[in-house]
């Protein structure tokens, strides 16, 4: 019984660790997507003439957007606790919609065509459901296990 004990206490220790990993990624690309949507907006402005960006403003923009870029190769992702491999799955559709909306932001300020801004918003709100997703998993799960 001492063993099943052990194991149990560390399997959720190894959830509540998971679970604060998800809500600490989901606040970080949250405060990104959150700096960027309004350089997301001037660089729109900035494509019809109606305003400019500075130089600060454009690099600024190119790092947030590195940063959506390269969320796939998290440290986070495929680092789940046993039972939790749904959850990372979440995760992973979440990085692949934050890189896809960056890439629609390249897109846009290549060619000027709107339908990458559609795309870029379509996608950071499919970012944020699955995240959303992602830390009801965890949440989900640990309440199961612990009721």
């Amino acid at each position: 019984m001492a063993s099943a004990s052990s194991s149990l206490g560390r399997s959720t220790e190894d959830g509540k660790a998971y679970k604060e990993a998800v809500e600490s990624f989901a606040q970080s690309y949250g405060d990104a997507i959150d700096r960027a949507d309004p350089l997301v907006h001037k660089m729109f402005m900035h494509s019809e003439g109606t305003d400019r960006m500075t130089e600060a403003e454009i690099e600024e923009l190119g790092v947030l957007l590195s940063v959506m870029d390269a969320a796939l190769d998290s440290e986070l992702i495929g680092t789940y606790p046993k039972g939790y491999v749904d959850c990372d799955g979440y995760l992973r559709a979440g990085t692949t919609s934050l890189g896809l909306a960056a890439d629609s932001i390249h897109g846009f300020n290549e060619t000027a065509d709107m339908e990458y801004l559609r795309d870029y918003r379509r996608l950071i709100t499919m970012y944020m459901r699955a995240v959303a997703d992602a830390q009801w998993c965890v949440s989900d799960r640990l309440h199961q296990a612990y009721p």
